[in-house]
């Protein structure tokens, strides 16, 4: 029988490994160590180099190209250099929406537009189709075909629904009761008093008036309103017209 070979520590200083047969007394880390630099504390070669920023000298790998001595100075170093590249490699182009001239970079890609309001503007024509809105004829640019108004009809209308909705809670909240009326309800019954004051018959409309007040449990039917000038509506207030003192002193009144 062979007698057993006994391995041995590493022999580089700090080393716990166990050193392999045919190295010389070193693990295979420093054995490599010793074969490429001679000497087992080596992890690298290294030469001197100059930063390319600030010029401080500093200590790299010799197989790596490090051109800086810190992270900080690559940030501020690389941002230079791709500034510098981008200035060096321009060519004069037409904005493709406002038609100004203006140097656009021609690496890492090429600019379209001049400034980033009107990159905004086109990149919107683009996306649209030119349309008509239904309701003023103002011209727009639409995202799709199956949209007729414009966005200031759009928002206008809306606001019209809301404020709709708003008043019949209001109406309800004070007591209203029985069906409401439309817009073209109202339009027919201003034309019926001849676009005049209801009470006066010379004031121009500006208030809808209800004959009996919603606080006191009139409807806001067609039925139970009457155009009215804002000088009457404010003097009757939430009044009945036996109440309304006003009512019977006017030599222009009218009966309802």
């Amino acid at each position: 029988m062979m007698p057993l070979k006994i391995r041995s520590e590493c022999a580089a200083e700090g080393c716990d490994r166990l050193a392999d047969a045919g190295n010389s007394g070193y693990c295979k880390l420093h054995a490599a160590r010793v074969r490429r630099h001679g000497d087992p504390s080596q992890q690298y070669t290294t030469t001197l180099r100059r930063c390319a920023y600030c010029g401080k000298p500093f200590e790299a790998k010799a197989k790596f190209s490090r051109k800086y001595c810190s992270d900080t100075c690559s940030r501020k170093g690389e941002k230079i250099w791709w500034k510098n590249k981008r200035q060096a490699e321009q060519i004069t182009k037409k904005c493709a929406w406002c038609g100004n001239d203006f140097q656009s970079p021609v690496w890492p890609y090429e600019l379209v537009c001049c400034s980033k309001s009107c990159a905004a503007k086109y990149s919107v024509k683009k996306r649209t189709i030119k349309a008509r809105c239904r309701h003023c004829g103002k011209e727009y640019y639409s995202p799709s075909p199956k949209h007729n108004q414009c966005p200031e009809c759009t928002s206008k209308k809306r606001l019209d629904r809301v404020h709709a909705a708003n008043k019949l809670k209001r109406y309800i909240k004070r007591g209203a009761r029985g069906p409401s009326h439309t817009q073209l309800e109202w339009q027919e019954l201003c034309d019926k008093y001849g676009q005049k004051c209801a009470y006066c018959g010379v004031g121009p409309i500006e208030h809808k008036d209800h004959v009996i007040p919603i606080s006191k449990g009139g409807s806001d039917s067609i039925e139970n309103i009457v155009p009215s000038c804002s000088a009457c509506n404010l003097s009757k207030g939430a009044k009945t017209l036996e109440e309304w003192r006003g009512y019977d002193s006017r030599k222009k009144a009218v009966a309802y």
